[in-house]
């Protein structure tokens, strides 16, 4: 909730999809809200409680992600994919001031450079063979439009994700290296649906937080 007041600014995320590109910015909560634990695509990074024997064998947040944004949505997933869940409770409260380290030391456009791009590592790492090649069609397309309406920094993002491609190349063929290990292969599109799933003739509430 808010730092100086009680408005949710993070409930449980919901996995939506825009073709094959995965939306990170939409919460959901029940209608009406009860004392219960409800899944989430994945735990904020300002509020989120963790397993330390699960962290060490995930090997802590990607440094591909470094300076800011995505780590935690990336670190969630690989929990998701390695058969374990994530978890929203409504109970606990958190108290954030929201983005007073990020945006306080860094110019918008960059900040939207970096979003940008760690959000195109995140799908490169995590989408299936099959996903990724229409990924990329929909990842040029989205490259055009954007600069022919003058939104620069969007290729700036491109620019950057081709040029460590041998990185996020990397951690992808290493977490399918641990998936096998750990006998797991668990997709996006399974997390999404056992999320959906679980909210079958339920009522929520959606709402928006961060950039997308």
């Amino acid at each position: 909730v808010g730092w100086n007041d009680d408005k949710i600014q993070d409930a449980a995320r919901l996995p939506e999809f825009q073709g094959f590109k995965a939306k990170t910015s939409v919460n959901y909560l029940l209608d009406p809200m009860k004392d219960e634990s409800l899944y989430t695509f994945y735990l904020s990074g300002a509020n989120a409680l963790l397993s330390r024997k699960k962290l060490l064998e995930l090997e802590g947040l990607n440094e591909l992600f470094s300076p800011f944004y995505i780590e935690d949505c990336e670190l969630s997933i690989r929990a998701w994919r390695l058969g374990w869940k994530c978890y929203y409770e409504n109970r606990a409260v958190c108290r954030h001031r929201t983005s007073s380290t990020v945006r306080a030391k860094s110019k918008k456009q960059y900040v939207k450079i970096i979003y940008n791009r760690n959000k195109l590592f995140l799908h490169a790492i995590h989408l299936n063979d099959v996903q990724l090649v229409f990924w990329f069609l929909q990842v040029f397309f989205e490259f055009a439009f954007r600069c022919l309406t003058f939104r620069f920094y969007y290729a700036i993002s491109v620019k950057l994700f081709i040029q460590q491609s041998s990185q996020w190349r990397l951690a992808r063929n290493k977490f399918k290296e641990h998936m096998k290990k750990n006998g797991e292969t668990v997709s996006i599109n399974r997390i999404a649906n056992g999320i959906r799933k679980s909210l079958h003739n339920r009522k929520t509430i959606k709402f928006f937080s961060g950039q997308e």
